[in-house]
């Protein structure tokens, strides 16, 4: 069995297919991304306009340590709202994404997940040496919720337990 596999299975995560490999080219980040904001809207809410607010913030380490790199994704809570996402950064900060860059959030209810990725080598992977434990990188397990309110612009920095 794959390497990557069991280490997804032994962090209690649902396997998924690999990426195609267009993904995993530099250029293909950018379609990553599109498809990972994509995938959070509802049919319903695709062509409607969506007022966003710019909203930023940052991830740290048990000891106050930025982690360095990952993605970090809010889903909407209830009936409103589309997922936005935010590409960590090597000092731990993110600015959040709807449809356009750094455009920001609607206004409503977040569960987050932290994705911890390597990039290197025009390679964009799952990194096993990160340290964020595994019950982040899943929105129902990460404990880590946020209302988003309009005026707000930086939130309070994520601390990994």
């Amino acid at each position: 069995m794959d390497s990557h596999i069991c280490m997804v299975k032994a962090a209690g995560l649902r396997p998924r297919a690999p990426a195609p490999a267009i993904l995993l080219r530099p250029r293909g980040i950018g379609v990553l991304t599109l498809a990972v904001m994509l995938a959070g809207c509802r049919a319903s809410d695709r062509g409607e306009a969506v007022a966003t607010h710019p909203v930023h913030g940052s991830v740290v380490l048990a000891d106050g340590r930025p982690v360095p790199g990952g993605l970090v994704t809010f889903v909407p809570q209830g009936t409103t709202g589309r997922q936005a996402v935010g590409a960590l950064q090597q000092d731990g900060t993110f600015r959040l994404t709807t449809e356009a860059p750094d455009d920001g959030i609607a206004e409503g209810r977040y569960r987050v997940r932290i994705e911890p990725f390597a990039t290197g080598e025009g390679v964009t992977k799952l990194d096993p040496k990160a340290r964020i434990p595994s019950r982040y990188m899943d929105e129902d397990t990460s404990g880590i919720e946020v209302t988003i309110k309009a005026g707000v612009e930086a939130l309070d920095p994520f601390r990994l337990k």
